[in-house]
C-alpha cells in the first residue's frame, strides 16, 4: 500500500484534491451555530487518508499547498494560517503512522480526535473573534464529525486496515 508518487499517482492525487476542495465548497454545512458553519472538512479527511497510504513528507507538502489554496478561498486576511495548521496537523498525524504497531486502535483514534480538536480550535481561534468557550464548543463538534467520518471510511472502505 505504501506507494511512491509517479506521474499517474500525482495527477490523480491532484485531481482528487481539487475535487475535494470543490466538494467542500459546494456541500452545504450540517449545523449553523451563532453564524458558525459546521460541516465536514473533506480536505483534511482526504489528506489523512493519503497520509496513511503514502510517505509522510510528501503529504505534508501537499497539505501545505492545499491549505494555501484554502487560505485564498476562506480568508485572505490571514494568508498562511490554514496552510500551517493543515500541514502541522498532518505532521502530527504522521506520528500515529510512525507508531502504528505500538499503539492500540483505541489510542490511535483518540489521538486522531485530539489532533482534529487541535486543528479546529486553532483555526477558529485565528479566524473568528469569539469567546474561548464557544470556540472550544465548536471545535469539539467539528472534531467529532472529523473523527466519525475517518472511522467510517477506515471501517467500511479499508476494512479497518488504514489506521
Amino acid at each position: 500500500m505504501f506507494l511512491s508518487f509517479n506521474k499517474n499517482n500525482l495527477a490523480s492525487i491532484l485531481f482528487l484534491g481539487i475535487f475535494f476542495i470543490l466538494l467542500q465548497l459546494s456541500i452545504p454545512k450540517l449545523f449553523f451555530i451563532n453564524g458558525f458553519e459546521i460541516g465536514f472538512d473533506f480536505l483534511l479527511i482526504f489528506l489523512t487518508i493519503l497520509l496513511f497510504s503514502y510517505e509522510n513528507y510528501k503529504i505534508i507538502l501537499l497539505a501545505f499547498v492545499f491549505g494555501l489554496i484554502q487560505d485564498y478561498i476562506v480568508s485572505v486576511e490571514q494568508i498562511g494560517i490554514i496552510s500551517f495548521i493543515k500541514s502541522f496537523s498532518i505532521f502530527l498525524l504522521g506520528i500515529i503512522k510512525k507508531y502504528q504497531f505500538i499503539w492500540s486502535k483505541s489510542v490511535k483514534f483518540f489521538v486522531i480526535f485530539l489532533i482534529g480538536f487541535f486543528h479546529f480550535s486553532v483555526y477558529y481561534f485565528f479566524i473568528f473573534n469569539e469567546p474561548y468557550f464557544f470556540i472550544f464548543y465548536i471545535s469539539i463538534i467539528h472534531s467529532f464529525l472529523y473523527f466519525i467520518l475517518i472511522f467510517i471510511i477506515n471501517r467500511f472502505f479499508f476494512n479497518s486496515k488504514l489506521i
